[in-house]
């Protein structure tokens, strides 16, 4: 059974937080370069802000919601409704709080939003996130490639 939580539209104090959760999940990627911790926050620094821009550019009808269980912020999810579908362009969770079924039931949400549209829901994803099994498993297919990125639908 999924955890209970609620989407709330981002504000102001949410920025501590997201960096948080940006650095949580990015920092693997590079802690191979071994670089001082100095060195990797100020490239992570980098990495979020270079991502906020380009998402903000790429997606300007960008919804930008925050994740909560109970008190506590636990991720984010951000979603891009144009006329003719519905991207899922970022959805993220604190690793504590995954495997608890609050992604999938999100996704399912926006899928019921799509349907009731009558549109897409579109989204992308690197072939080596373990995210791919759970879009799988909730009915989307393959429909193209972009880079590193498989696109999903």
């Amino acid at each position: 059974m999924a955890m209970e939580y609620r989407l709330l539209p981002l504000t102001e104090q949410d920025e501590p937080f997201l960096k948080e959760l940006y650095f949580e999940i990015r920092k693997p990627e590079f802690l191979p370069l071994g670089l001082p911790e100095p060195a990797l926050a100020q490239l992570l620094e980098m990495q979020y802000r270079a991502q906020k821009s380009g998402y903000a550019q790429q997606f300007p009808n960008l919804e930008s919601l925050v994740v909560w269980v109970g008190p506590y912020r636990v991720g984010r999810m951000l979603v891009s409704a144009e006329a003719g579908a519905i991207h899922l362009v970022d959805i993220a969770l604190l690793e504590a709080f995954r495997g608890n079924g609050i992604g999938g039931k999100m996704i399912e949400s926006l899928t019921r939003r799509a349907l009731e549209g009558g549109i897409p829901l579109r989204l992308s994803v690197r072939q080596e996130n373990r995210a791919m099994k759970l879009y799988t498993r909730l009915g989307f297919v393959r429909c193209g490639e972009s880079g590193l990125n498989i696109e999903m639908e």
